[in-house]
């Protein structure tokens, strides 16, 4: 197995059949942390659904763990990663009751392995500056922000080599984010981020800009 965990080779994204970024080719190394940016509608989240095996690329081969994201692959690639959308719902449930129905999802439970300390619910929660209690608060009666944490820690309880992330640190004060930031490069996962925070780029060490439907790598550690 190669030290890159992705490569995009040629890859273009449409919307309703007009060009939104050309074709491009770039990488991401193992534990390597990628911020990437640019103007609202330049298709952030979309290329973000497109690297992460949600959505086919228009055109060009995204590979993930050496193999090339196709329904045949699928389901092997999603045991790899973890996405955490931009918005996490305001749910009727308590929050242990979210969490554990993340982990019990078919999927999850299929390559379940023991999780270090650090990834169990309450360690995470810990780590995120957020009390105990807040297990047993409903999701709809939390903050943005809480919930935003909560969100990330429902992803990082899996294990997954792999983050993609869309605005993770939006609705975050400055304590909040530098727990978030100390956290992932603890757990020294790889991480690709859609982000307008510059504390979130500067915490990457690549930086990927979509600017006049150019992806462009304006930085790499």
């Amino acid at each position: 197995m190669t030290n890159t965990v992705l490569r995009a080779d040629q890859v273009s994204v449409e919307l309703n059949g007009q060009p939104l970024i050309a074709p491009f080719s770039a990488e991401i190394r193992r534990a390597e942390r990628v911020a990437l940016t640019g103007m609202s509608g330049s298709g952030k989240t979309t290329l973000l659904g497109i690297l992460s095996g949600m959505y086919p690329a228009d055109s060009g081969t995204v590979w993930l763990f050496d193999q090339p994201v196709s329904p045949l692959t699928q389901q092997a690639i999603r045991q790899k990663i973890a996405y955490l959308p931009q918005q996490i719902p305001p749910l009727d449930m308590q929050v242990d009751t979210y969490l554990e129905r993340l982990r019990s999802f078919k999927l999850n439970q299929a390559t379940a392995t023991t999780p270090p300390d650090i990834c169990q619910p309450q360690a995470l929660l810990a780590a995120l500056g957020l009390e105990p209690e807040t297990l047993q608060q409903r999701m709809a009666d939390i903050s943005g922000g809480q919930r935003q944490r909560i969100g990330l820690a429902g992803c990082l309880q899996l294990n997954r080599p792999f983050l993609f992330a869309d605005e993770p640190t939006s609705a975050l004060d400055a304590d909040s984010k530098q727990r978030v930031f100390a956290l992932l490069e603890q757990l020294g996962c790889t991480l690709l981020s859609v982000s307008h925070d510059p504390d979130m780029v500067a915490f990457c060490n690549q930086h990927w800009h979509i600017e006049n439907q150019q992806l462009q790598v304006l930085a790499h550690g």
